[in-house]
């Protein structure tokens, strides 16, 4: 379930329960194999979410947890934590990772590890050879050939719009 939500972003132990709980129901199953959060709220400690997920781990619904849209520091943080109690890191990251670089961000608290300011970043995913599983490599349609630079017009609609804002430089 995706929350595009400025307010809230489903972070806490108490989301964390809910929403996990009701994937499980949408999906008619008692555990999910790979559990990914979709965003991080760095007000909330490590330690909290890290405890729920992994009794959530305990408790048989998830195998493994991985982390969208978090950055690496707070990755390492939150498996020095797991490693620390004894409890199960996440073991795969889902930034955005591209062949264009974004300009902006196509929402609030997203991670990118594309183009050259993120080299560091890259560096960091092969030395520890965490998993990736990347969101938005054709740059949400600007690199499928729809957006085309030799025909340039106003965006039609609120996707066009954003996916520009984004993505829409001359490099």
């Amino acid at each position: 379930v995706l929350f595009r939500s400025v307010d809230r972003q489903r972070v806490t132990p108490f989301d964390l329960t809910a929403d996990l709980h009701d994937s499980l129901a949408r999906l008619r199953t008692e555990q999910i194999d790979l559990y990914f959060l979709h965003r991080d709220d760095p007000s909330v400690p490590v330690e909290e979410v890290i405890g729920v997920l992994n009794a959530h781990i305990d408790a048989g619904k998830i195998a493994a947890i991985g982390a969208s849209n978090w950055s690496i520091e707070r990755i390492q943080e939150a498996n020095q934590y797991a490693r620390e109690q004894g409890m199960q890191p996440f073991v795969a990251s889902s930034p955005n990772y591209s062949l264009a670089a974004q300009i902006a961000s196509p929402w609030i608290n997203t991670v990118s590890i594309s183009g050259p300011e993120a080299t560091d970043a890259r560096a960091w995913y092969r030395t520890t050879r965490m998993p990736i599983f990347a969101w938005s490599s054709l740059a949400h349609g600007f690199l499928s050939g729809y957006f085309r630079s030799d025909s340039r017009h106003e965006p039609a609609n609120d996707f066009e719009r954003d996916v520009l804002r984004t993505y829409g430089s001359d490099e």
